[in-house]
């Protein structure tokens, strides 16, 4: 069965002040920003939210586990999956990313994390853009991004894949960088040995 985005998700826009973005430690609201998003493996470091008090209300903006955010300006267009955030804590997202809210027991969050980051999307996100010095998607062009849409034990199985492979892939990068760094480390110890 093929649907449009718009028939399986809720889409809004993040975030915007107009007083501009001030972090503070006293803030009652984690606000969600590009930074916060770990590009390669497209998670969210939650260690790394801001804190802001909202000078509007915030409730349109709420972001909540299990709902995919759409990086909708600048040349990496890329969905990341809501995961780990604070129940007790309101969360908010940034203006330049879409919230998307799929409907339950009809599409798997991490299925759709994966379907707009593959090729297909990707080349239609590409020649849909908008924008000359900073390019961008418009919710409508998101929302008309048209695909097939499995079963939702088969669309379960391929977000959880999907996740496994990149959790593999940065658990990789990790390490490379770990036995890197010790060989710095232990070569420095050989060579300062030799000047004792």
């Amino acid at each position: 069965m093929r649907v449009t985005l718009q028939e399986i998700a809720e889409i809004r826009a993040g975030y915007q002040s107009r007083e501009g973005l001030q972090a503070t430690p006293d803030g009652t609201h984690y606000i969600v920003q590009a930074k916060d998003v770990e590009e390669s493996y497209h998670s969210l470091v939650i260690d790394s939210l801001d804190k802001i008090v909202p000078t509007r209300d915030p409730a349109p903006y709420e972001i909540k586990n299990g709902d995919v955010l759409f990086l909708s300006r600048g040349n990496k267009r890329y969905a990341t999956l809501v995961e780990g955030l604070q129940k007790n804590f309101p969360s908010l997202a940034l203006y330049y990313f879409f919230i998307l809210r799929p409907k339950e027991d009809i599409v798997d969050p991490a299925f759709l994390v994966w379907l707009i980051n593959e090729a297909e999307s990707q080349d239609y996100l590409a020649r849909m853009v908008a924008g000359t010095t900073i390019p961008f998607v418009t919710k409508n062009t998101l929302s008309l991004l048209e695909f097939r849409l499995p079963p939702l034990k088969e669309q379960i199985e391929i977000g959880r894949l999907h996740r496994l492979a990149y959790r593999e892939s940065w658990l990789l990068r990790q390490l490379e960088h770990k036995r890197s760094g010790m060989a710095r480390i232990i070569c420095r110890r050989l060579y300062e040995r030799g000047n004792a």
